[in-house]
């Protein structure tokens, strides 16, 4: 799932990006500083994401949208 940081752009605000670090499927999790929170998107056909999310999540938010809550051993 990681990658290589990289800055995507958001169409929605010309100059402004996020740092995306991971992608699963389709979506890039990517940090906002904006927002001060992670956040997870799929690229719209020209690369960059139509607006930056607003949740503020942090990242055990992300990681229980994707595989659910976590196995506690007994």
């Amino acid at each position: 799932m990681l990658i290589r940081p990289v800055q995507i752009p958001v169409l929605r605000y010309p100059g402004e990006a996020v740092w995306a670090v991971a992608k699963h499927e389709d979506k890039f999790l990517y940090w906002s500083d904006v927002e001060d929170g992670w956040e997870l998107e799929a690229l719209q056909p020209n690369g960059g994401i139509e607006d930056r999310g607003c949740n503020q999540f942090e990242l055990h938010h992300i990681m229980y949208q994707l595989f659910g809550a976590p196995y506690l051993l007994p």
